[in-house]
């Protein structure tokens, strides 16, 4: 065993399976499943969004090669930015440029959030903190080195993924209507027939934002 390897024992899963530990400790289980549930939605959510630009009727007649190439080129608010401006402009139905802007704004809320707690680390306890709280730490900016802190209970953590799941369903619904709103009825699968027929897309509530202090709460 190479040293700072971890001992893999026999065993090690069971019915009872606590890992990391006893190695070192990562944090408190429940707050970290959250986390995880908060990463693949997020990655989901991205690419649902994703397939309202490349996946568009009005893209057709660029080759998929092509448009990915300029698309995947672009960074992610660029990413953003181009399929407002292009819902704007291409997409004749008012509802579905207003949804579209909807989902999009609800995008940029789940961006920020899954940046935030992704790319902070976390903050160890201090004397008087809850353990039922994820304590996070990062920096402010790239060009910021100074600390921002979060605290964020379970239910913070589990609503922030059960939220971006709306925005998943939202931008399918959208994608499925725009796709197949000049078809056949008949030639549509039923399971999807009425988001093809329906433009109608009521209001998503944004969030607020997840809340970063200069010092650490307790």
């Amino acid at each position: 065993m190479r040293i700072g390897e971890p001992e893999i024992k026999e065993g090690r899963m069971t019915s009872h399976d606590n890992w990391p530990m006893p190695s070192f400790n990562a944090g408190d289980p429940k707050h970290l499943h959250a986390v995880g549930v908060i990463a693949v939605t997020f990655v989901q959510f991205e690419r649902s969004v994703e397939s309202l630009f490349l996946h568009h009727p009005a893209n057709s007649a660029v080759p998929s090669d092509l448009l990915d190439r300029y698309f995947f080129a672009l960074s992610e608010d660029q990413r953003v930015a181009v399929t407002r401006k292009f819902y704007s402009e291409r997409e004749p139905d008012p509802l579905v440029k207003t949804a579209a802007n909807d989902v999009l704004d609800f995008f940029d809320w789940a961006h920020d959030s899954r940046n935030k707690i992704l790319h902070s680390e976390r903050y160890p306890m201090g004397f008087g903190g809850d353990p039922e709280i994820f304590y996070l730490i990062k920096r402010a900016s790239k060009r910021d080195a100074s600390s921002r802190y979060m605290a964020l209970d379970l239910a913070t953590l589990r609503s922030t993924a059960e939220y971006m799941r709306r925005g998943i369903v939202r931008s399918a619904e959208i994608n499925i209507h725009v796709r197949y709103r000049n078809s056949d009825p008949s030639k549509i699968n039923q399971s999807i027939r009425v988001y093809a027929k329906s433009n109608d897309f009521p209001a998503l509530a944004v969030p607020p934002r997840l809340e970063m202090t200069e010092r650490p709460k307790y």
